[in-house]
């Protein structure tokens, strides 16, 4: 599975889309997906509802969860609750964000020149990144 942050987020399984529900439940997964650790349920209501949470908040991100889990389980992909949080576990799953940020480390890390030129090159804007091996060091 992989999961498109850099641009439109997306989801796709053998280059099939995944729906992943509703806005709000995208962007809860889009916050999992970035923190690479556990986000705390205070910080996932503020991500599903910038301007004002509802009364039972707790309740429907639980319900986004849960939906979440159902569309993500068949790929490989668990949600897990820790204390008070969430924590996506990507088995073999890549985020492309990841893999673009592990792109550039290793660039800045090279001093050889036609390294730093290949992994650039790999870095680029719309390139999918997904399938490069850095892409699925980030969480899980």
């Amino acid at each position: 599975m992989e999961f498109r942050l850099l641009g439109p987020f997306e989801a796709s399984h053998e280059s099939r889309p995944v729906p992943l529900g509703r806005r709000q439940e995208r962007q809860v997964l889009a916050a999992l997906l970035l923190a690479c650790g556990v986000v705390g349920t205070d910080r996932l209501v503020a991500v599903a509802w910038p301007e004002r949470a509802p009364r039972n908040a707790r309740g429907t991100l639980q319900t986004y969860i849960g939906r979440l889990r159902r569309a993500l389980d068949p790929f490989g992909v668990r949600i897990t609750h820790l204390a008070d949080g969430y924590r996506v576990e990507l088995g073999s799953a890549t985020v492309d964000a990841h893999a673009f940020r592990d792109l550039v480390a290793e660039s800045k890390a090279t001093t050889d020149p036609s390294a730093q030129l290949r992994l650039c090159q790999q870095a680029r804007p719309g390139r999918r990144l997904g399938r490069h091996p850095a892409a699925a060091r980030g969480v899980g």
